[in-house]
């Protein structure tokens, strides 16, 4: 019996850990922004790093992201 509740007491600890875990490995968020507030889609669709507007914002694994317009974020 203790092994079993040992089992579930550490498979609960690891999934309580998982999302903040998920969270810290999105690049260039320790300002609130993935990857410092630049526009990710644009550097497919435009090949430059352009700057998003915070009007057009998205959350995704634990951070905020910004897109130059609401395009860019709906191809998100």
């Amino acid at each position: 019996m203790k092994k079993i509740l040992y089992t579930l007491a550490v498979l609960l600890i690891t999934f309580v850990a998982l999302p903040a875990r998920a969270a810290s490995e999105v690049s260039g968020a320790d300002n609130g922004y993935a990857i410092e507030g630049y526009d990710t889609v644009a550097y497919f669709t435009e090949g430059l790093a352009t700057k998003g507007d915070s009007r057009f914002t998205a959350d995704w694994h634990g951070a905020k992201w910004r897109f130059a317009s609401s395009e860019h974020r709906d191809l998100f």
